[in-house]
């Protein structure tokens, strides 16, 4: 009988990139864990990245060849919205409801009760009123269609977001999370049409009820979307090549 050879130690890497470390752990097939702090690099959070894939080949012999699972945490979409330096965002919605972002909840905290002025606590830089367009369609509560969609008026307002400069939109419909096809459709339209901006609808992103919180999501997903698509691109660009 012949010999069975032993199968090569497989590992798993976890990377997690901060604003001031970057932490790694490498955990083998046979149970031993390995972890190290390194400098993170803000002004490009990549070369972090492959500082630390350097120091598992380097310093702990591991060939790149061998490592079964990679993990990786960045809080490039977090500083994207806490810089504000997201994307320009639009938002496309049901007609009459181009306001929902900005409107919000009526909720008060307990010392603003009895406050004459209050301060907006809404997320409406993600797409301020001339970035917000309606378009004629309608969607009953039991997702039964009661207005088709006119997709002229959702072609119009992608052209004039497009126009403005916007790198992203966020489609959100009402009732969509009880009947997607009004928003699949638009994000179709819009597609063919200007294929290079980035899109969110909202029954993919959160499908769930609650207009304020569903399109609130829905932008904040549209508004990082271009910026982690760029750093995720460039992360996979920059790993392929340590090989």
């Amino acid at each position: 009988m012949k010999e069975k050879l032993a199968s090569p130690t497989r590992y798993e890497i976890g990377i997690d990139t901060g604003g001031t470390f970057t932490d790694v752990v490498c955990r083998s097939s046979s149970g031993q864990v390995r972890r190290t702090k390194l400098s993170s690099t803000p002004s490009d959070p990549m070369q972090a990245i492959l500082s630390a894939v350097d120091h598992i080949k380097d310093e702990w012999g591991i060939d790149q060849s061998l490592i079964s699972r990679f993990v990786h945490g960045t809080t490039v979409a977090t500083n994207a919205v806490l810089e504000r330096k997201g994307a320009l965002t639009g938002l496309i919605t049901t007609r009459g409801f181009r306001d929902v972002l900005e409107l919000g909840r009526s909720n008060r905290r307990d010392d603003e009760l009895y406050s004459m002025v209050l301060t907006p606590n809404v997320p409406n830089f993600l797409a301020p009123a001339a970035r917000r367009l309606e378009v004629t369609e309608r969607v009953g509560a039991d997702g039964s269609v009661i207005t088709p969609l006119n997709e002229d008026e959702v072609l119009a307002a992608a052209d004039a977001l497009v126009a403005g400069g916007v790198r992203a939109i966020a489609i959100s419909f009402l009732f969509s999370f009880m009947n997607p096809a009004h928003e699949q459709r638009a994000a179709e339209l819009i597609r063919s049409r200007h294929p290079d901006t980035a899109l969110s609808i909202s029954s993919f992103v959160d499908p769930a009820y609650r207009e304020y919180e569903r399109t609130a999501i829905t932008c904040f997903d549209a508004y990082v979307k271009p910026t982690l698509a760029s750093y995720l691109k460039r992360t996979d660009t920059g790993l392929l090549d340590c090989k």
